[in-house]
C-alpha cells in the first residue's frame, strides 16, 4: 500500500516537472501498444537510475527533512527510554538500601539506638553553630 502511495507522488512529480515517468511495473502498457503482450521489454539499467534520480531530485526537500525528524524523533524516545530506566533503577537501589537500613535497625538494642541518636543531635547541634558563626562571619 505505501509502495502504491509513494509511485503515485513520483508520477505526480515527474508530471509537474514534464519528465517521462519510469514504469516499473515491467512495461506493460508499452507490450500492449505493439501487440505482444508475451514479450517482456527490454530494461535500460543505466536509464532507470538516470530517471529515478532525476524524480528523487524533484522531491520537495520537506521529504527528506521529515525524515529526519522522524529519526531525530526516534533517538529521542530511545534516549527517554534509556533515562526511564536509569532512574527505575536509582529508585530500585535505594528501596533495596532502605530495606537493609531497616533491617540492620531490628537487630539494634536500646542502648545503640540511644547512642545513635545522641550522635545524630550532636551532629545537627555542631552544623547549625557552624552556619551561624558563618552568616556572622559574612555580615
Amino acid at each position: 500500500m505505501a509502495g502504491a502511495a509513494s509511485g503515485h507522488v513520483v508520477e505526480e512529480q515527474a508530471l509537474a516537472a514534464e519528465e517521462p515517468v519510469l514504469d516499473l511495473e515491467g512495461g506493460a502498457a508499452e507490450a500492449e501498444s505493439d501487440g505482444t503482450a508475451d514479450e517482456a521489454p527490454e530494461f535500460n539499467q543505466a536509464a532507470a537510475l538516470r530517471q529515478l534520480a532525476h524524480a528523487a531530485a524533484a522531491f520537495p526537500s520537506g521529504a527528506v527533512l521529515h525524515h529526519d525528524r522522524v529519526s531525530q524523533l526516534r533517538a529521542e524516545q530511545a534516549a527517554l527510554r534509556q533515562d526511564a530506566k536509569l532512574v527505575a533503577q536509582r529508585l530500585r537501589n535505594e528501596q533495596r538500601k532502605r530495606r537493609r537500613l531497616m533491617e540492620k535497625a531490628r537487630t539494634l538494642n536500646t542502648e545503640d539506638l540511644v547512642t545513635i541518636l545522641g550522635a545524630r543531635a550532636a551532629a545537627k547541634a555542631k552544623a547549625k553553630a557552624k552556619a551561624k558563626a558563618k552568616a556572622k562571619a559574612v555580615a
